[in-house]
């Protein structure tokens, strides 16, 4: 499954359950930066070859960026 599928789902759930606008907002935010630095970073796009060392290199480039 490609990310964008995974993100729609993703949100879908949470608007199901009853999450609140500002949830919404900021899910939609984080993933949405996430998705573009996977992308930036020349990754295939499918859910299936996300991995640990994906994330972890995304989360070291935001603390570089001081978030």
């Amino acid at each position: 499954m490609n990310l964008t599928k995974a993100f729609e789902r993703y949100l879908r759930f949470h608007r199901a359950e009853g999450s609140s606008p500002k949830t919404l907002e900021w899910h939609t935010y984080s993933l949405r930066q996430f998705c573009d630095y996977l992308t930036t970073h020349n990754h295939s796009g499918d859910v299936e070859d996300l991995c640990a060392d994906d994330l972890r290199a995304y989360i070291d480039e935001l603390r570089e960026r001081g978030l």
